[in-house]
């Protein structure tokens, strides 16, 4: 049976607190009902990396310190806190438990912007049309040409470079 080490965040947030670990796992800090934001830890390796952030953490007892070789540590003074932990509804303060939440997937990157398409070329004024017209094909268009005609040259502008 593993030795459960009780680790304090000294940074208490309302609602407390979640941190990963290197290997994504992640732990629920909460208000254990006399003001420190503590979380149970079962794995030696997770308590050191939290131990080893000495402004962040510490451990909330020194019995089980030596468990996994990480010296004793004389506690802190407290950090002064504004606003106060609010009291839950009923006034029953919640248990310190561990709770490991998955490690979420990493975001999909947002695809890359689209050029513009025969529908976009559609979607723009006749004068946006005349300014690309004048960018993409190398010159001013005629005075007197339709949106369908810049838009037939620009096409097949496009088409000759591609």
């Amino acid at each position: 049976m593993s030795n459960i080490l009780i680790i304090e965040a000294l940074q208490k947030r309302p609602g407390g607190s979640h941190h990963r670990v290197g290997d994504g796992t992640a732990y629920h800090f909460a208000d254990d009902g006399t003001g420190r934001h503590v979380c149970a830890i079962a794995s030696a390796d997770h308590a050191q990396q939290f131990l080893r952030v000495a402004e962040g953490f510490r451990l909330a007892g020194t019995t089980a310190a030596t468990s996994i070789g990480v010296p004793p540590v004389s506690p802190a003074p407290a950090p002064q806190v504004s606003p106060a932990p609010v009291p839950a509804p009923g006034g029953v303060e919640p248990a310190a438990t561990a709770t490991v939440i998955e490690p979420t997937p990493a975001p999909t990157p947002a695809p890359a912007p689209a050029t513009e398409t025969p529908l976009a070329l559609v979607d723009m004024s006749l004068d946006q049309l005349r300014d690309l017209f004048a960018k993409e094909v190398g010159r001013e268009p005629n005075a007197r040409a339709k949106a369908e005609t810049l838009i037939a040259q620009i096409e097949a502008t496009r088409a000759e470079r591609a």
